[in-house]
């Protein structure tokens, strides 16, 4: 008689939560944000001002990616808060830091003239500032907020030609709700006010 060794499998409910912490990293806020700063550095249809391609991209990478997103990694080493700063009340700070960062990209290419940029940085200013006073009380989805405004804003310039990035938003909302983060309340909340300041700012100022 042969006895064959059971392969374990992990749960469908266990892949369900590892697919989905994949995409709450990797198709995270400053993802999309390097995707619109690549497009708009590259394809911009009104140009970047006295910016070249390559210095804009940089700064972007640096303002909407890096400089936001280091204390965050900096306390998670130490401890102190998850990938995720899950716990609503310890995300105020990491919202200054990130208005500080969108706040002085939005300063630079204003002095610079690069309209597109700006208006993708003055978004998430904005929009980082609702979701920080909403913070007081409710804890909304950063990840949310944070891939639509980008996606809006390529929709937006780009049109049809960047609607296949919309399902996007869905994909994450679902993911934070799949890790218990979030509710799917908060999830719309956090769509909603980035569409509604992208659609603001894009309708008002991009012509």
């Amino acid at each position: 008689m042969v006895f064959r060794k059971k392969v374990s499998q992990k749960p469908q409910t266990e892949i369900g939560k590892d697919l989905a912490n994949f995409i709450s990293i990797f198709v995270a806020p400053p993802t999309m944000a390097i995707v619109a700063t690549i497009c708009f550095s590259l394809w911009s249809p009104i140009g970047l001002g006295i910016l070249s391609a390559p210095f804009s991209i940089m700064l972007c990478l640096f303002c909407f990616a890096v400089f936001p997103f280091l204390a965050i990694l900096y306390f998670r080493q130490k401890n102190v808060v998850d990938l995720y700063v899950s716990q609503r009340k310890e995300r105020t700070p990491f919202y200054l830091i990130a208005i500080s960062s969108y706040l002085a990209a939005a300063i630079i290419f204003s002095v610079t003239n690069t309209k597109i940029m700006f208006l993708l940085a003055l978004g998430s200013l904005f929009v980082s500032i609702i979701l920080m006073a909403v913070n007081w009380f409710w804890k909304v989805s950063i990840h949310c907020a944070g891939v639509t405004g980008p996606i809006f804003a390529l929709v937006f310039v780009f049109g049809i030609n960047a609607l296949p990035l919309t399902p996007i938003v869905g994909l994450v909302g679902w993911s934070r709700i799949k890790l218990n983060n979030h509710t799917f309340a908060q999830t719309l909340v956090g769509t909603l006010i980035s569409l509604m300041v992208g659609f603001v700012i894009f309708t008002t100022l991009y012509y």
